[in-house]
């Protein structure tokens, strides 16, 4: 009977520390299965190293910007040098990297305005000559380039553009906030055809050459162009 005794009160003193054992190992094995992996990549951001080529993928073509290629090769009537001085442009520009929204942060404070997205890590941006110089110097941008004409076509409309004198309908898409009558106004100038408009869209269609289509890409405010389809545009 003592043995027993002293066994049955043994077991009562050791039970709670193994339990306790038990559950703690288990309270670990927990915490350790729900922490987030620090290879996430919206927890850090690892930036391309010079010999990394991050491509950038528009309509016209893909093309790594900092490569040997460079940029894709556009006709001297679809490209622009720069924009008018002391005038807000459109740019694009690409980081180095998966994009922080630090890093974006920090171009909206210099001023920058941004649009759409484009793979890779890169974004159509609004900004002047200031918010231009404030973003070249930063660490985490890779690459910035006109948002040149060319890049605002569809591909379809290249073989219509050359046909010179051939009237043709598009529809014309702009840029959120730009002033739709000022730009109707530039186009009625180049000689095009307004047919309707879409303010809600942001977006007019329109009659004009062939000849005329390079022109109208150049209209600041312009982000894309693409034939008209045989329906009507929704207001």
């Amino acid at each position: 009977m003592p043995i027993i005794f002293t066994f049955k009160r043994t077991l009562k003193i050791i039970a709670p520390v193994f339990f306790l054992l038990g559950f703690t190992a288990m309270s670990c094995r927990n915490k350790s299965f729900h922490k987030p992996s620090q290879e996430a990549p919206y927890l850090k951001s690892t930036p391309a190293t010079p010999q990394d080529s991050i491509p950038i993928q528009l309509a016209v073509g893909v093309f790594d910007p900092l490569s040997e290629n460079g940029l894709p090769t556009l006709p001297p009537e679809w490209t622009l040098k720069q924009y008018p001085k002391n005038k807000p442009g459109y740019y694009i520009l690409q980081f180095s990297g998966p994009v922080l929204q630090e890093w974006k942060d920090a171009l909206i404070m210099a001023g920058v305005f941004f649009f759409d997205y484009i793979p890779q890590f890169a974004f159509i941006l609004k900004m002047d000559e200031e918010a231009l110089e404030a973003a070249q110097k930063m660490n985490s941008v890779r690459w910035i380039g006109l948002y040149q004409p060319g890049y605002r076509l569809h591909p379809s409309l290249l073989s219509e553009a050359s046909k010179k004198n051939v009237p043709i309908e598009i529809i014309v898409s702009l840029f959120e906030g730009e002033d739709i009558i000022i730009v109707r106004a530039e186009l009625e100038k180049i000689g095009a055809d307004i047919l309707d408009i879409s303010l809600q869209k942001d977006r007019i269609k329109l009659k004009t050459a062939g000849s005329k289509i390079n022109a109208i890409a150049k209209i600041n405010g312009v982000k894309f162009i693409e034939l008209a389809p045989l329906y009507k545009m929704s207001q």
